[in-house]
């Protein structure tokens, strides 16, 4: 299967620099823009079926690529975003400046440690294999046909868990996968003689945002100290 997978577009959240998780924020202008960019970008594919996070920001962008293509947009709540707890709507500075010891662990290990009534990341990743399983049975390659071409719409921490998890890395190297709003990553979940091997083929394409000037330097501090 070739899973294709975009990140939301902006949110007023985003640009807050709060913490978003489960909480729902809908796109902003420019969120709006990006999604069209990305649209746009994958009109010219011949996309087997659009999954997406049933949060506003990612079923809305999922929304505007189905338009090109006549495709209802599939839910999973699978695809969610990482529980954040009692973080969620919170400025990540004020959360760092007033539960400095935990957000200090948070970052260390977030596998153990994260805010309350949140989700760690092996929660995260169980859910995340969950879905890998469900969409690769429900689109399998047929003998002499081409793979199927699957998006999947979700969010930064998601997407960067899901190759951690596909490249068996330890999960909290997820930060080393970047991935900005509108962007767009490729992986082929390849049949091997082991099991499933995963090809990455491109991680955080954001050159359709770029060129439309919707796209601004990330300043990295909450991970790169």
């Amino acid at each position: 299967m070739r899973l294709l997978i975009a990140r939301n577009g902006r949110t007023p959240f985003n640009v807050q620099k709060r913490f978003l998780g489960q909480r729902d924020d809908h796109l902003d202008a420019m969120g709006g823009e990006q999604a069209k960019a990305l649209a746009d970008r994958l009109a010219g594919e011949a996309l087997t079926a659009i999954i997406s996070s049933p949060l506003s920001r990612a079923y809305d962008t999922a929304t505007a690529i189905a338009s090109r293509h006549g495709l209802t947009v599939l839910p999973d709540l699978d695809l969610l975003e990482v529980n954040m707890g009692a973080w969620e709507g919170r400025v990540q500075a004020e959360v760092r400046r007033e539960e400095a010891d935990l957000f200090a662990r948070w970052q260390e290990d977030a596998t153990l440690h994260y805010p309350a009534g949140g989700e760690s990341l092996c929660d995260m990743r169980d859910r995340i294999a969950r879905a890998l399983l469900r969409w690769q049975a429900a689109y399998p390659t047929a003998a002499g046909e081409a793979e199927p071409t699957v998006v999947w719409v979700t969010h930064t921490a998601f997407i960067g868990v899901l190759f951690s998890h596909l490249l068996g890395l330890p999960l909290q190297m997820r930060r080393n996968f970047h991935t900005d709003n509108g962007s767009l990553s490729e992986v082929h979940l390849v049949q091997g003689k082991r099991g499933v091997v995963a090809v990455l083929r491109c991680i955080n394409d954001v050159a359709h945002v770029r060129e439309r000037g919707l796209w601004k330097p990330w300043d990295g501090y909450l991970y790169i100290e």
